[in-house]
């Protein structure tokens, strides 16, 4: 977890910086950029190598780890091993070594050099098919890490950074294409004058540009007067409107699956609202009714009963086990008896709700269930109101000649 964890980190890192790197640096041998693209091609490789011995789930049959290498390396060349090989050989250093252009580069008249820039540069791209990874890394740690609930909110924000990233890519693409096109006079770079800008200005106006086009407010400070600005133009135009489409439907889908749960529950209290007027029940007998349903339930919408009995019987006994794991231990000839009467038991036993004040067990009635209590307490009375005692959290009754008064 925490390497997929440090990955990701990483493929962010990388998805936001390489754009930068092609588009606004034009010196393939910075130090600096040099150690970045290097340590990133480094640790991605491993993780190559790491993807050829991480074992592969199978749901063939019973759901499993396949730990065999040979099924794991087949499975991965199929799959995600071109694109993760694309992405980390760093094609664009390779170019420049098979050449020898490392000097030739700096020479401006040498057209040459010129293009094999260009190459690199170009190459250096490939590294962007990254997010295919970052992508199956975010699934992996949404869904082992994450609750259903939390889960929701990561999609959204997954959601809300992948367009941010999208507005990231093309602000560096129409600074980058002017910059392949040697800064034409017709180009929007040329006509407002940030060539030669600093960086944060250079990239303040290429994000400007973007999301104005993205936004569908303008073109940014000038209108395209040239082919290949008219298409940049449209490109981010189509780009954002697809994307705020995308953004709202999934945004819409994820907040309404967000909220499923409230809205069952909030319909099956209406439901309950309607018997009781239908009834004509008294006010605080549906207080009671009310309050009921509010604590057995939690909020919650679910039918316990209706999911466990769809579970084969080992996993039953084994979520039953963990539902009743605090009860068990409280429970003395509970937590020593064997483990087959235990896992027995539990599949038997039937969560029930009372509220303060209600009565459980009538003395001299026929006993005919054993109670174990989970939270709260319970009083022992006397038929003429004599107190007996207090039951609390991993007490036992049931067929007792008492009355049992439920307290909190």
């Amino acid at each position: 977890m925490y390497w997929d964890l440090s990955l990701t980190l990483l493929l962010v890192a990388n998805l936001v910086l390489i754009p930068v790197d092609v588009a606004f640096f034009s010196d393939p041998g910075d130090p600096y950029w040099m150690a970045f693209h290097l340590a990133s091609d480094s640790i991605f490789f491993v993780d190559i190598v790491f993807n050829f011995r991480t074992g592969v789930i199978t749901t063939e049959g019973v759901e499993r780890v396949n730990l065999d290498p040979a099924y794991i390396a087949r499975h991965y060349l199929r799959t995600w091993f071109l694109l993760d090989f694309l992405s980390t050989v760093p094609f664009d250093y390779i170019c420049f070594l098979v050449d020898g252009a490392f000097d030739g580069w700096r020479r401006p008249d040498a057209l040459s050099a010129i293009r094999l820039l260009h190459l690199a540069k170009l190459l250096g791209l490939l590294k962007l098919l990254r997010l295919s990874r970052l992508c199956r890394y975010l699934s992996s740690l949404q869904e082992h890490s994450f609750a259903y609930s939390s889960a929701v909110y990561l999609s959204l924000a997954n959601l809300v950074g992948l367009m941010m990233l999208i507005a990231h890519w093309n602000g560096c693409l129409q600074f980058f294409v002017a910059m392949m096109q040697g800064f034409p006079e017709g180009s929007w770079v040329s006509k407002d004058g940030i060539q030669h800008r600093p960086l944060f200005e250079q990239y303040s106006w290429s994000m400007f540009n973007a999301l104005s086009q993205m936004l569908s407010i303008g073109y940014g400070q000038n209108a395209p007067s040239t082919v290949v600005d008219m298409w940049l133009v449209t490109l981010g135009m189509v780009t954002g409107a697809t994307g705020y489409a995308l953004l709202i439907g999934h945004a819409t889908t994820l907040i309404q699956s967000l909220d499923y749960t409230k809205r069952q529950h909030r319909e099956k209290m209406e439901r309950v609202e309607e018997y009781m007027q239908y009834r004509r029940m008294p006010k605080e007998l549906r207080f009671r009714v009310r309050n009921y349903f509010e604590h057995r339930h939690e909020g919650k919408s679910f039918d316990e009963d209706a999911i466990l009995v769809q579970l084969s019987q080992p996993l039953k006994e084994d979520v039953m086990k963990h539902n009743c794991r605090a009860t068990i231990r409280a429970v003395p000839f509970l937590s020593d008896a064997d483990p087959c009467f235990v896992s027995d038991l539990v599949t038997r036993l039937r969560y029930e709700f009372f509220q303060p004040g209600d009565l459980i067990i009538k003395q001299g009635s026929l006993g005919h269930k054993m109670y174990f209590i989970q939270s709260g307490t319970v009083k022992l009375l006397l038929d003429g109101g004599q107190f007996l005692g207090t039951l609390s959290e991993g007490s036992y009754f049931g067929g007792m000649r008492s009355y049992a008064h439920c307290t909190w």
